[in-house]
């Protein structure tokens, strides 16, 4: 790909710019109607060795919208003034011999305000990265937006970092918070949601913590939120920490979340949950047939065993990244998902992901193994002795999804890594 992009986004104004590398973090397909990738591309200017990365979508359609896009924003970017000089490319393009219509990140046909929060264009969210210094007469010296989470079409997480001075006292600090944008009609409801959990987090006597809201934009709908304390779990599982005090500590805050007195504005039904399987078995069947078999009789016992006997707060995308640890608390992030449901799903989901790291980090498959083992001891011995025996079939539930990560990132040996995933799922069985 990288010589379709160096042919095709080059233009005589960034006729400096190489494209030296070009990395596949991602791709979606539905069949017969269009397939969306995310890449990761190197840029270098010949003049000066700078070099940056930079996010390209990309999407192929059936039929001939691609072009019809492409001809549509490229030229409303244009008469904007949208094309962004920090961004070195054009904001859309279209590549003839692919039929494909690029977006070059911040900019997306779906979400325009990424750009507009990128380029320091909201007021809303400029006074919201305010807040962070509390009483005073603070002038901004600095301001920096980094992107740090991208889905084309669906949402972005950047992390806005601010220099200011107090001039009441000369005084000079530095506050960074995140911000995010989703592709969402409704912004209040995302940080009513969030107020909820945060408020319950505070009524638990410091159990757990969750990263707590600021405020939001009307404008971009652009949800601001404090950082939080301390070092996510997945990089001290990387060190040479004490994992049983790790895995007590989390698992605790798990079920104190769990437990919680948080009224849930949604509910992840049975349903709901085998739908979303349903869809990653298709996509894993369409990619690997010689392992239909397997994966229809992992659905079929997900479709018996999964159950709506109980209903709790519960996270469900729960990942290593997801906790954070400092000596005071534990904090949980990414609550986009957060609902009434199974609770044991959040267990499940985090141990399927653990298993998978070693393919993605540098950790040994042993320690992994050990700390999922701890957690799995706390939690359950802090849970009602019934919950225990829903972690089988949550956790296969939960495999699907790995293995259908393995499979949109296109990770080494892909197909392999699916195909152990599906025994570790049946293991649980």
């Amino acid at each position: 790909m990288c010589d379709f992009f160096n042919e095709n986004l080059r233009t005589e104004s960034n006729s400096n710019i190489a494209i030296k590398e070009c990395t596949l973090l991602r791709f979606r397909y539905r069949r017969a109607a269009r397939a969306n990738m995310l890449y990761e591309l190197l840029l270098v200017d010949e003049t000066t060795g700078h070099a940056k990365k930079q996010w390209v979508s990309g999407s192929i359609f059936k039929g001939g919208k691609a072009k019809k896009l492409s001809e549509k924003f490229s030229s409303a970017a244009s008469a904007n003034g949208e094309n962004n000089a920090d961004i070195q490319l054009p904001g859309f393009s279209y590549i003839q011999d692919l039929q494909m219509f690029v977006q070059c990140f911040p900019m997306d046909r779906h979400l325009p305000e990424i750009a507009k929060v990128m380029e320091h264009g909201d007021p809303a969210v400029n006074a919201l990265l305010m807040q962070q210094f509390g009483q005073g007469d603070w002038h901004v010296e600095q301001r920096e937006i980094v992107p740090v989470r991208y889905r084309p079409g669906m949402g972005a997480t950047v992390r806005a970092t601010v220099r200011a001075r107090n001039e009441a006292n000369d005084t000079q600090a530095t506050r960074s918070t995140y911000l995010k944008v989703y592709r969402t009609n409704d912004p209040a409801a995302a940080f009513n949601s969030l107020t909820l959990l945060s408020d319950a987090a505070e009524r638990s006597n410091a159990a757990f913590a969750v990263a707590a809201p600021i405020g939001y934009s009307e404008e971009t709908g652009a949800l601001a939120i404090v950082p939080a304390a301390g070092k996510p779990l997945e990089d001290l599982l990387l060190l040479d920490g004490d994992l049983r005090q790790i895995a007590r500590r989390s698992a605790e805050a798990l079920f104190a979340f769990h437990m919680s007195d948080v009224p849930m504005i949604r509910r992840r039904s049975k349903e709901v949950s085998l739908a979303r399987a349903k869809k990653a078995a298709d996509f894993l069947k369409w990619a690997c047939p010689d392992l239909s078999q397997r994966i229809d009789h992992i659905y079929s016992e997900l479709d018996k065993r999964l159950s709506d006997d109980i209903c709790h707060p519960a996270h469900l995308d729960l990942k290593a990244d997801h906790i954070f640890l400092n000596d005071d608390i534990v904090t949980f992030i990414d609550m986009d998902s957060a609902a009434g449901g199974d609770p044991v799903l959040d267990p499940a989901m985090l141990l399927a992901r653990l298993r998978a790291m070693p393919d993605l980090l540098p950790i040994s498959q042993d320690r992994v193994q050990r700390f999922g083992d701890l957690l799995t001891e706390h939690y359950f011995s802090l849970a009602p002795s019934g919950w225990r025996r829903r972690l089988g079939p949550a956790y296969a539930c939960a495999s699907l999804k790995v293995a259908l990560y393995y499979l949109q990132h296109l990770e080494q040996n892909w197909r392999e890594k699916i195909a152990q995933t599906l025994s570790s799922a049946e293991e649980h069985l």
